[in-house]
């Protein structure tokens, strides 16, 4: 058996109670000072969390071994049945070692890494080998391919946390369309007909992209600041519905008459970058993605592939079913680092009476970005005829009548209808999922409760910790560590406004230290 979210957060209260130092909740100011010393008793509310930390970690493993099916889809299966021929792949390191990294990286600039679970994997971790429908065995991205982050631990080892955003994945599809591009790729790799035919396909998608992106979507006379699609500067981003999903194909765009048209109903009206997101328990997202914009959870899954395999018949039904078994009650990986719980127990009284009342199982509310301060884009990507012809794709990917044949409604919401912005998910693990807001504009907790604070560029990818503002190494030192890019949140799309409004009660935590210190605390427990 695993303790249930409730169970644990019972505990932690528990805990939180005995431990607590006697802070009452009546306004901002009301935190207690908690200072760290060598005073046992100080001590022994870092040594409780340690227990606590134990405990869900052991549900955690516990969860996994119940769903070990679902697990092992999640880690090794591919997302669908097309992918990159193997014999190609294992010979990428080698001839394009600029693009994809040495041999001894395992795709480090994509965002992959040695297999931590199959120490002899054929491929590294993020990437499974799969066979097509010809007999042909080729390489395609794993959900954990996404969802599964890292971070160095107290004793400088990388902890693999499973369900959390991969701060590191890097455009894998990017690199493949600079490889076939390339000069030497034919050189190395001759023009047999497996070679020709899968960079046929991928000179195709870079076609649609080139048409699409650059001419009608984010044409730099219409938006100056967009940033570049295929920029390898995005660590832990995605595009939302990009030219490399099938929404738009080339028969759309034969004739330049109706092609400008199309586009405009399609493709979001502005650059619409955002953050990969965590997995953990989607039983308690009633409505997902940043937008809220899907609603069946199963679909959600389809959704994910069709974008990384584009055709939606060669997406893994069977991967997104187990999936979805598996990530329905995921618990999030528990905070590996000290926390004083005598000052969380002034944070939780403080997120209880500022922040529960959003951040609750099952919101079901999309909040307008007009009164949320957010960038708007993400809100915008998708427009009515990109909702059609989603549901039309996710039905072609859902062949099950059983679980398959719901009303549009509940499949993706009439965003329209439903009024667009942003919603506010439960924050489990919200510890790992910097950086924060749904464009990753902001990369720390801190940052994000003192909006003066926030820094117009800063470093992403980083798996180094800063424990004392709450997100992954930011300043000018992340700069020394392997993959990291800046971030400018200069670029359309990428705003680091929000989360600042009088819709969160316009409290100035920088006024208020000890308050801002507690609310932090509390929130590395959950």
């Amino acid at each position: 058996m695993y303790f249930a979210r409730s169970q644990f957060r019972s505990v932690l209260f528990a805990a939180l109670a005995v431990l607590g130092t006697g802070g009452c909740v009546g306004g901002v100011g009301d935190a207690t000072d908690d200072d760290t010393s060598d005073n046992p008793d100080d001590r022994a509310r870092f040594n409780a969390w340690e227990g606590i930390r134990a405990e869900r970690q052991a549900a955690l493993d516990a969860y996994l071994d119940q769903n070990r099916p679902a697990f092992e889809a999640f880690l090794h299966r591919a997302v669908g049945s097309n992918g990159v021929p193997l014999a190609l792949l294992r010979n990428f390191s080698k001839v394009f070692p600029d693009i994809w990294g040495t041999p001894e990286e395992s795709f480090g600039p994509q965002g992959f890494f040695a297999d931590p679970f199959q120490p002899y994997a054929p491929v590294p971790f993020g990437l499974a080998v799969t066979r097509t429908s010809t007999g042909l065995d080729v390489a395609q991205l794993t959900c954990a391919g996404c969802h599964t982050g890292r971070v160095i631990g107290p004793d400088g080892k990388v902890i693999t946390l499973i369900g959390a955003p991969n701060t590191l994945a890097n455009q894998f599809g990017t690199a493949i369309e600079k490889t076939v591009v390339d000069p030497r790729y034919l050189a190395a790799f001759g023009e047999n007909a497996l070679t020709v035919g899968f960079r046929d396909k991928v000179l195709q998608k870079i076609q649609l992209s080139d048409l699409t992106a650059g001419a009608f979507t984010y044409n730099r006379q219409r938006v100056p600041n967009a940033p570049d699609l295929r920029d390898q500067a995005s660590p832990g981003f995605l595009d939302a519905l990009s030219a490399g999903t099938p929404i738009l194909t080339l028969p759309d765009l034969f004739d330049p008459a109706k092609a400008a048209l199309i586009v405009v109903a399609v493709l979001p009206p502005a650059p619409a970058q955002s953050d990969i997101m965590s997995v953990w328990r989607q039983d308690a997202r009633t409505i997902a993605q940043w937008d809220g914009g899907i609603v069946s959870r199963l679909h959600r899954n389809l959704s994910a592939e069709i974008g990384v395999v584009s055709d939606p018949a060669a997406a893994d039904f069977e991967n997104a079913r187990l999936t979805t078994e598996l990530t329905a009650g995921l618990p999030s990986a528990p905070y590996p680092f000290d926390v004083d719980l005598g000052l969380a127990n002034s944070g939780k009284k403080l997120f209880e009476k500022y922040c529960e009342g959003c951040h609750h199982d099952n919101n079901a509310t999309i909040f307008a970005a007009a009164k949320t301060g957010t960038d708007p884009n993400r809100a915008q990507a998708t427009q009515a005829e990109a909702r059609r012809r989603l549901i039309a794709l996710l039905r072609t990917a859902c062949p099950d009548p059983a679980v398959c044949n719901l009303p549009d409604d509940e499949i993706v919401l009439d965003l329209d209808a439903a009024g667009r912005g942003y919603v506010s998910h439960p924050l489990d693990g919200i510890w790992a999922r910097a950086p924060y807001l749904h464009n990753g504009s902001v990369p720390t907790l801190h940052h994000l409760l003192v909006p003066e604070s926030r820094p117009a560029t800063f470093f992403r990818g980083s798996l180094r910790y800063d424990q004392a503002k709450v997100g992954f190494v930011w300043d000018d030192s992340a700069a020394a560590d392997p993959y990291t890019h800046v971030y400018d949140s200069g670029l359309a799309g990428r705003a680091n406004t929000g989360h600042d409004t009088a819709e969160f009660n316009g409290i100035d935590w920088s006024q208020n230290p000890r308050d801002l210190a507690a609310l932090l605390e509390y929130l590395k427990t959950l």
